[in-house]
């Protein structure tokens, strides 16, 4: 599995690691290839380490935070040709230009892609149309756990959930508290997550334009479970995607896996299933009005918060490992080669 490794804050990263998990899970044994380099001088340094290893299968997850630019994991697709090589494209429809570019190698040399969504299917397809016959979508699931034991929750506390860099909200989040402020709302905050790597200038600007904000508080760095406490304590979570709320949107599985009502946008990759579970809106004022509107509706909320972990039990670790295995059997001549590790 060629991707970095934790702790770091990458969403690709702790979606990496756990699915690791629950293939070694399954009775496969799963070797990660980490490097502290991947610029494309070091692509045969870590060429090396996967003929060491001689594997049944190759799989490189792309793009990551600790990646950047370096191009070492395109040169892989080329160098590893010699074992049947799948790539995980986790975003593409949204990437700069250059980004997209730099995907083209795996859309040309890997024997197949994966792929976390129907639409990001779709948009690499357009470029390249043979690639619909070799890829295959499969779903993210949630990096926090699910919590089973009631825990009070608090009707007036929202949360934000996610990592903490630029284009993910936040802005959208600090304007509905300050519009709540205005308007002598009885709502508390909280901001959960991490600043990803590179961008703590733009979590340390926020926290000092918010620190004179009384109704917000940031909760940051927390471990899984805390962070599933801190979920299952909330009644609402506003999260607002620049290109609209979809199944590959971990922050929003989590949300709703642990009962969470989210006001998110909708956006072409919104999937109908997610009609019932969450409501949408598109700007913070809007989500104020809504924030109003639900507060008292206990039993529509009990309904919405009961349909929200329907939803993100759909998205299951345990299904995700077992269609990862599927594709991998796929790969190796119907699974002739590819049986359990006896280690």
């Amino acid at each position: 599995m060629v991707s970095p490794t934790p702790p770091v804050n990458c969403g690709v990263v702790d979606y990496t690691a756990r699915l690791i998990k629950y293939l070694r899970a399954e009775g496969h044994e799963v070797l990660p290839v980490d490097s502290p380099h991947w610029g494309l001088v070091y692509s045969r340094s870590i060429y090396k380490k996967i003929v060491n290893y001689n594997p049944d299968i190759l799989h490189i997850q792309y793009p990551t935070v600790p990646y950047g630019r370096g191009l070492a994991p395109q040169a892989l697709v080329f160098l590893s040709r010699a074992y049947p090589t799948v790539v995980t494209i986790h975003e593409f429809s949204q990437s700069h230009l250059l980004r997209r570019v730099a995907i083209t190698p795996f859309a040309i040399a890997a024997r197949r892609l994966i792929f976390t969504n129907l639409y990001e299917q779709t948009a690499l397809s357009k470029w390249f149309p043979l690639i619909k016959v070799r890829s295959e979508v499969i779903p993210i699931g949630s990096n926090i756990p699910f919590l089973d034991d009631e825990i009070p929750r608090d009707p007036n506390i929202v949360v934000f959930f996610g990592l903490i860099r630029p284009n993910r909200g936040l802005e959208e989040f600090i304007a509905l508290v300050r519009q709540a402020i205005v308007h002598k709302k009885p709502y508390s905050f909280k901001i959960i997550g991490s600043p990803q790597e590179g961008v703590e200038g733009y979590f340390l600007a926020l926290k000092q334009q918010t620190q004179e904000l009384p109704n917000l508080a940031w909760n940051v760095g927390l471990d899984p479970e805390s962070v599933a406490r801190e979920l299952a304590k909330a009644t609402f979570a506003y999260l607002h995607f620049p290109d609209g709320a979809s199944e590959r949107r971990a922050s929003l599985l989590a949300a709703i896996g642990n009962g969470v009502v989210v006001l998110t946008t909708k956006g072409l990759q919104t999937p109908p299933i997610f009609s019932g579970a969450v409501e949408f809106v598109e700007s913070p004022a809007q989500a104020l009005k809504v924030l109003d509107e639900l507060r008292f509706a206990r039993e529509r909320l009990n309904l919405m918060s009961q349909r929200a972990r329907e939803i993100a039990g759909l998205f299951s670790w345990d299904m995700i490992a077992r269609l990862h295995i599927q594709v991998y059997k796929q790969m190796t001549n119907s699974g002739k080669n590819l049986t359990p590790s006896s280690k």
